[in-house]
């Protein structure tokens, strides 16, 4: 009944689409050279479809306009947050898409508690894990401009967020299993020029001094 509702609609799957979104598009932009295998492989793409063009969406983290609505934005909808510094966290997602789980989560809590009041710890899990603890309904690149310190994982996320030089913590607990299940195109325990904390013990401490050295540990640099 629903796909004769939809015929003839612009909802309808026309007879050209093809089952995986990807082969959909003629061609897509990535950010680097180095990006252009990487992509093709991962979606099965045919060699020349993935231009290096740069994206689209990195000019407009890049505009004072950009980060000034979203300041505005942010403190209209959580107006108790204003004299707070912000500390984000946003991980990403561990498993499948159909079985996402997540690691490290309840070591962030526990971080927020001995941050004290001057701090207000903001939480995004991945949308795939439909996580009650996810506390702002702000999309995630509409907070960088406004955060203090990001808290993340293996996220892609971080080269988004390097543009705006501020302090980030890679907080990878699970990491050497993560890199046995799932691994990555490059080293990240040395390709990848961040903070990154396995111990809970040593979250806390380092966390503030990446504060207070913010350019210690810079991913613009990669």
């Amino acid at each position: 009944e629903i796909s004769e509702c939809l015929v003839g609609s612009e909802m309808c799957i026309r007879d050209s689409f093809k089952g995986s979104v990807t082969r959909n598009f003629d061609y897509y932009t990535v950010s680097s050279r180095f990006c252009v295998k990487v992509f093709e492989s991962a979606f099965r793409l045919e060699e020349g479809k993935a231009l290096a063009t740069g994206i689209s969406r990195t000019d407009e983290l890049l505009s004072d306009d950009f980060a000034a609505a979203c300041k505005a934005e942010f403190y209209q909808k959580y107006p108790q947050y204003k004299g707070k510094k912000l500390l984000l966290y946003a991980p990403t997602f561990r498993g499948n898409a159909g079985n996402a789980v997540s690691a490290g989560e309840d070591a962030v809590k526990r971080l927020e508690q001995k941050l004290g009041r001057e701090w207000a710890v903001l939480i995004k899990m991945h949308p795939r894990l439909n996580s009650p603890l996810t506390n702002c309904d702000i999309p995630v690149n509409r907070l960088f401009p406004v955060i203090d310190i990001l808290i993340s994982d293996y996220s892609s996320l971080i080269f988004e967020y390097s543009l705006f030089r501020k302090p980030m913590v890679l907080w990878t607990p699970d990491l050497d299993e993560y890199i046995s299940v799932r691994d990555f195109y490059i080293d990240f325990k040395t390709e990848i020029p961040c903070l990154k904390v396995t111990e809970e013990s040593r979250l806390y401490d380092l966390s503030l001094i990446h504060i207070s050295e913010p350019t210690r540990h810079s991913l613009i640099s990669y």
